[in-house]
């Protein structure tokens, strides 16, 4: 009964972050985008019933938080979401994912340290285009688990190039897109990104 948009809205006004702080959000849920919605990042379903009335009072544009969480001024802004960016059907005014936990061994501490400390900018990433679904089987979202698996080879100690944001989100569109076109059934899906990070 928590989940709501206004409790999330409340918690993003009122965190605090420091100039040198990292910030990530990542949202894993239902998702859709409004008929007559020209941005191109989805609306979060913030309804922790489906007897709830969907409205703009129960949907949160992943484009405010992106918004909301870069106004804070911290050093580094990621801002996730694995979720359907289709269309509801509707215009504004009027299946259960999960994430798979995956032990992991071998990142490289230096690695780490480019990606996460000697960063600062904004990147804003989500699993599918405008009217697109976001796929997922037993082991979890399509997008999640290939942005997962991109951070991973990028700081693995196999990897001899610096590792990169940009890098990472490339990965992560491609190998998304490869699930969905080798799944039985599913529709593409390309997820969209901006990145603008720099790093020392």
């Amino acid at each position: 009964e928590k989940f709501t948009k206004e409790n999330a809205e409340q918690t993003l006004t009122n965190m605090k972050v420091g100039k040198n702080d990292v910030v990530v959000f990542y949202y894993s849920g239902h998702g859709f985008r409004w008929s007559d919605q020209t941005d191109k990042y989805p609306q979060l379903d913030m309804r922790a019933s489906e007897y709830t009335p969907l409205s703009e009072k129960t949907a949160l544009p992943l484009s405010s938080v992106f918004t909301k969480i870069t106004s804070k001024g911290g050093r580094l802004n990621i801002v996730l979401s694995d979720c359907c960016n289709s269309d509801v059907g509707r215009n504004q005014v009027t299946s259960q994912t999960f994430m798979a936990g995956r032990s992991f061994q071998g990142a490289e501490i230096e690695k780490l340290k480019k990606l996460f400390v000697n960063s600062s900018g904004n990147m804003i990433i989500t699993g599918s285009s405008p009217g697109e679904y976001s796929w997922c089987n037993a082991n979890g979202g399509f997008f999640t688990l290939s942005f997962i698996q991109a951070l991973k080879e990028e700081i693995g100690y196999m990897r001899t190039e610096a590792p990169t944001w940009d890098h990472i989100a490339q990965n992560a569109v491609k190998s998304t897109q490869y699930k969905a076109k080798s799944c039985n059934g599913c529709k593409p899906q390309n997820p969209v990104s901006s990145v603008r990070v720099t790093q020392k």
